[in-house]
């Protein structure tokens, strides 16, 4: 079949929640490393900063998250 050698259209989402809500997924870039998922644990709307635990095998909904812009 020629259908699996076919290649898939790409699409580009440009698209920002108005507001972010704890709880929400998230793809956060932390320093050098790449997106990648994380959970938004607390949000500090008037400093405009969230706390975000990144989505790995071992979670622990204890632990503490990063304070991120």
């Amino acid at each position: 079949d020629n259908e699996e050698d076919e290649e898939l259209p790409r699409f580009v989402f440009n698209y920002e929640p108005r507001s972010f809500e704890t709880g929400m997924i998230v793809w956060f870039k932390y320093q050098k490393y790449p997106f990648w998922p994380a959970v938004v644990k607390s949000i500090r709307r008037k400093e405009r900063k969230a706390s975000v635990l990144f989505v790995e095998a071992s979670m622990n909904p204890e632990k503490r998250g990063i304070r991120v812009p």
